[in-house]
């Protein structure tokens, strides 16, 4: 037989031993056999060495040939009041170097309201990294905790938690001018809406969760053990406790030190191991993580100024193969090194530093068959971001006065820095400072790179002595996830992207045969891009996936877009569906960020001084209604984007808009069905019901009348502002309107459906008149389309509409020296640059008018360059 090995070829040649010299041949046997387990051996290792060497070089390819992306944003205030104007400035960073990225031309912003519905988006240019935008307020009509989240498509690529996300408080408008009180009126329970956000369920009054540093306990390997402790709403819980083995020995104590987090070391054995808390004078007990029999155990000294220690230990029954270490950075590699075993089963390995940038490093302890065997986060902070630095002509202001103020930037070594930042400025009686809300620099260095909400994330950059160094490796060892997985990262399977990186706007989908719906390939494809004034055209063929796309040119607004196809010449049906359905998981609101210190919170008709928080209205609203809310919550379908009250200039929807619950923008959950390739329900009353479990309704005399139900209340029904009763007001004291009427209406002809349930408000339409609703009755305004087009395809014609970039409103700073000041301006938000800039040398100046009351402001700016210098500016 052969075996090659390399280089090196050997013959073995299997002769009788039966010959004379026998022994001599056995003995030749025996060396041949020997040389062949050695050099098996050597090869074997070698093998190893070169399975280290390829994952870590399919780690950095990934790396290279999947570039990560993340996006912060930087706001005007930091709690805002209905009625406001929300304003924003994105910055898009390429994450390995957080420099402004090149990548994705779009960006996505939207505002979400606590109950979980998207009520407004932006879709945004980016431009050298950066863009700008804002959300109106006014249009809503109770207040509550408003999320803003923020993503590229490109970004949801890498995982659900992959996008920037703030929540607001966002409190009722002033009853009277400048009379900022921090209100919040909560939705009362009897007009609430369907919830689809779920809520932080814990059913224990106390949770203890246990982190062992590296991954895994090992049997006779002493090591660090952190815990994250929360009550029952998710707050940070203070807690002391003893670890006791199977025994009943006590091994070991331990208590809190920060943010409901601690740790404490302990020489495990086998079997198992209990930790006895205390919390608020009660007692509880939890299981530690099983005890590995065998394995790998990793520690970190991370307190040293210069270096980091790692020390790598294995039990003594584990084989001594061995191992690869990796150190990344934002998913780039720093530092690759082969992990060889000395007779005492421990290992030794010193970093230096400044060999790492600033930020979350994770480090990966591996096998050859590509097996994370431990693994860990450290952070490192150079402190080199930019010097940002303002001056002020005075301390304090009179009203109306002109504020100067003189920026400037630099770098670590005092070199000016020529860039745009944004600016805030704000009436510092008015707009308070949130102590936890992450800024620019905590959030792409720390925040970013971590599971979960974290707390404070200031306070980690506060200090480097040794109460924040020990608070912020308590925070990697309990939220120490990273984006950035290794598993993912180094597997040979090719990587595919279900969203693309969006280089500009381009009308995409995919053709499909319109009963056995299969992509066909070779269909021609028309499409035409209409408004009042211009128009886009162009045909193309489909690929043998079905799939076509149009570069657009840049276009502001929304466009009507009809796609036609065409087979032997000839219109032909066929599925259409446009490649534009993409969306985030809604996540559950941390405690924290429903924590917000208010003067007084509404909820209902009763006023309260108090901290805002969810627990509040478990306290009003009886239990067993909650508990039937969230059963129906669960079937509810998300809409893509709907309503919750709108003051818009009069129009024909206006009457519905006004005091609405809400309102559903039929046209846009229309096509989000065809193009979530699902069936598209004609029934306009079975749509109302999909969306909102409140609803019922039901068909009497001979199927002729409708009688619908709203929370056990009556519903009339007003189509296009005519209320609908057919001559006939009511049957057996209920409203009623002919079934015909409605169930004619095809949804493809309805705008929007909006449902009024506010007591007391007056309506009046065209051929009739409801002096007010009395609290048993709901309104259920719908509207059709008055320039109607079927978007279900008619000969192979698809209409729907083509949303461009969003336009961008300008804030209006007041100019200096203005001739006749409102004596009632009370702005919060004094100035608002996204774009200022600064000059060669560093250096900017604003100038804008007072309001009429402010005495004091604060200052806040924000940047990051285009090579990744950060910097940030709270005054």
């Amino acid at each position: 037989m052969y075996i090659f090995l390399k280089d090196l070829q050997i013959h073995f040649y299997f002769i009788p031993l039966k010959h004379k010299n026998a022994m001599k041949l056995r003995i030749i046997y025996r060396i041949f056999w020997g040389l062949f387990f050695c050099i098996n051996i050597t090869l074997s290792a070698q093998n190893t060495s070169h399975n280290l060497s390829y994952l870590t070089n399919r780690f950095i390819t990934f790396s290279k040939n999947f570039p990560q992306e993340k996006v912060y944003l930087h706001f005007d205030n930091t709690e805002y009041y209905l009625g406001e104007t929300m304003w924003f400035k994105a910055y898009v960073v390429q994450a390995n170097r957080n420099s402004l990225s090149e990548l994705s031309k779009i960006l996505y912003v939207e505002l979400l309201n606590a109950e979980g519905n998207i009520l407004d988006t932006r879709k945004l240019k980016i431009e050298d990294g950066q863009c700008n935008g804002e959300f109106d307020l006014q249009n809503y009509n109770y207040g509550g905790y408003y999320e803003v989240r923020a993503y590229t498509r490109y970004m949801l690529n890498f995982g659900s938690d992959n996008y920037f996300s703030r929540v607001f408080a966002v409190c009722d408008n002033p009853k009277t001018d400048g009379d900022y009180k921090s209100v919040i009126t909560e939705r009362p329970y009897s007009t609430r809406i369907p919830k689809i956000r779920k809520e932080y369920n814990q059913k224990e009054k106390l949770s203890v969760t246990f982190y062992p540093e590296g991954g895994n306990l090992v049997k006779r390997i002493t090591s660090m053990v952190a815990f994250k402790a929360t009550g029952s709403k998710g707050e940070n819980a203070t807690v002391s406790g003893e670890i006791y083995n199977e025994n009943n020995e006590l091994i070991t104590e331990f208590s809190t030190a920060h943010n409901g987090m601690g740790a404490f070391s302990f020489m495990p054995d086998s079997g198992k191991y209990t930790a006895k808390v205390t919390y608020l004078n009660k007692n509880y007990t939890f299981s530690l993580p099983e005890i590995k029999p065998k394995g790998f155990a990793m520690s970190i000294n991370n307190y040293i100024k210069d270096k980091v220690n790692i020390c790598i230990q294995k039990s003594e029954n584990q084989s001594s193969d061995t191992l690869g270490i990796n150190i990344a950075c934002r998913g780039f590699l720093y530092a690759f090194e082969k992990v060889v075993w000395n007779n005492d089963n421990t290992v030794y390995l010193t970093y230096p530093k400044n060999i790492f940038p600033s930020g979350v490093s994770q480090i990966t302890l591996f096998n050859a068959n590509g097996e994370v065997l431990s693994e860990r986060m450290i952070f490192i902070n150079h402190h080199s971001e930019m010097q940002m630095q303002v001056t002020q002509e005075k301390p304090t202001y009179q009203p109306f006065e002109n504020i100067n103020l003189s920026f400037s930037l630099t770098d670590k070594n005092n070199q000016p820095i020529s860039t745009s930042f944004s600016v805030a400025v704000r009436d510092a009686s008015l707009s308070p400072n949130n102590f936890y809300v992450n800024n620019i620099l905590s959030d792409l260095l720390l925040s970013s790179d971590l599971r979960g909400y974290i707390e404070e994330p200031n306070y980690y950059f506060e200090s480097d002595d040794k109460k924040h160094l020990q608070a912020l490796d308590l925070l990697m060892l309990t939220q120490g996830w990273s984006r950035y997985i290794w598993k993912e990262m180094t597997n040979e399977t090719p990587r595919t992207m279900s969203q693309p990186m969006e280089k500009g706007l381009y009308v995409e989908g995919t053709v499909k045969s319109l009963f056995r719906n299969k992509p066909k390939p070779n269909v021609s494809v028309l499409m035409f891009l209409t408004n009042d004034t211009t128009s886009q055209h162009g045909n193309t063929l489909t690929d043998e996936d079905g799939k076509f796309n149009f570069s657009i040119t840049d276009f502001y607004g929304r466009q009507n877009l009809t796609i036609q196809t065409k087979e032997n010449n000839k219109r032909k049906e066929n599925n259409i569906v446009l490649d534009r359905m993409f969306s985030l998981p809604l996540k559950i609101y941390d405690y924290c960020e429903e924590k917000i210190p208010t003067n007084n919170i509404t909820i209902g008709d009763t006023l309260t001084d108090s901290i805002s928080e969810k627990s509040i209205q478990s306290d009003i609203v009886n239990e067993d209604s909650l508990i039937k809310e969230r059963s129906l919550s669960e079937k509810i379908q998300l809409l893509n984007e709907v309503t919750i009250k709108g003051n818009k200039k009069w129009k024909r929807e206006g009457e519905g808009l006004r005091d609405a619950s809400i309102v559903y923008n039929v046209e846009k959950y229309a096509d989000n069905l065809i193009d979530s390739d699902k069936n598209l329900s004609n029934n306009i009353l079975e749509f109302i019901q999909q969306q909102n479990p409140y609803f019922s309704y039901d068909i009497i005399d001979n199927n002729h009348y409708l009688q619908g139900r709203y929370k056990n209340k009556n519903v009339i029904f007003c189509l296009d502002n005519n209320s609908l009763f057919a001559g006939i007001s009511s049957i057996n004291n209920k409203p009623m309107c002919t079934y015909d009427e409605l169930s004619t209406l095809i949804i493809d002809q309805i705008e929007t459906i909006s449902i009024n349930e506010q007591e007391g408000t007056s309506f009046l339409y065209s051929n009739s008149k409801i002096d007010s609703l009395t609290g048993s009755e709901v309104v259920v305004f719908i509207y059709t389309n008055q320039e109607f087009k079927s978007r279900n395809n008619v000969t192979g014609i698809r209409n729907t509409h083509f949303q461009g970039y969003s336009p961008v409103k300008e804030f209006f700073n007041i100019p200096p020296n203005t001739s006749t000041p409102n004596e009632y301006d009370h702005r919060r938000t004094l100035y608002w640059n996204p774009n200022a800039k600064t000059d060669a040398n560093g250096n900017a100046v604003i100038t804008f008018s007072n309001n009429s009351s402010c005495k004091t402001i604060n200052i806040n700016a924000e940047t990051v360059t285009k090579n990744g210098i950060i910097g940030t500016l709270n005054k």
